[in-house]
């Protein structure tokens, strides 16, 4: 093999183990997520769809009990693998979502909080609300929610 295809090979084989790194990372990080919910609901888990249509406003009860869902700011690292990965959709595709459904007047957003501490102080205290936060900013005062498919 000549010097310049030994090149060529081995920048394509870096290329590709990146490519595959990039594209299992998300997933790696996004089991550091929890759906948190306040102690009082009614349910011990929630399917994946169900996730997609309570924090897109879809639906407001589950098991017969209302529920509210809570966001983070736009750019937090957790907002954006639960949507990635979870929802499936990106911040431009939530972005205009919502402004189609506010406009129509079929709903509102999730209530936004600025902080993982203000997420557990409203969960823990607001019956029917549910969160998503990294699994390590989560204590005793809400209850962790598991996923299932």
């Amino acid at each position: 093999m000549t010097k310049r295809k030994t090149l060529i090979y081995i920048a394509a084989a870096t290329l590709a183990a990146l490519s595959n790194l990039m594209v299992m990372l998300p997933f790696a990080r996004a089991t550091d997520l929890v759906i948190i919910a306040h102690k009082d609901v009614p349910f011990d888990s929630l399917t994946v769809a169900q996730v997609k249509k309570i924090w897109l406003g879809k639906t407001r009860k589950i098991n017969g009990a209302a529920v509210m869902p809570a966001d983070l700011p736009k750019g937090t690292p957790a907002r954006e693998m639960f949507y990635g990965n979870i929802v499936g959709k990106t911040e431009a595709q939530l972005s205009a979502y919502w402004m189609k459904i506010v406009f129509s007047g079929k709903g509102t957003p999730p209530k936004i909080f600025n902080t993982s501490d203000d997420i557990l102080g409203w969960v823990s205290t607001t019956p029917g609300a549910l969160a998503y936060l990294e699994e390590d900013a989560v204590n005793d005062s809400v209850k962790t929610i598991a996923l299932e498919e």
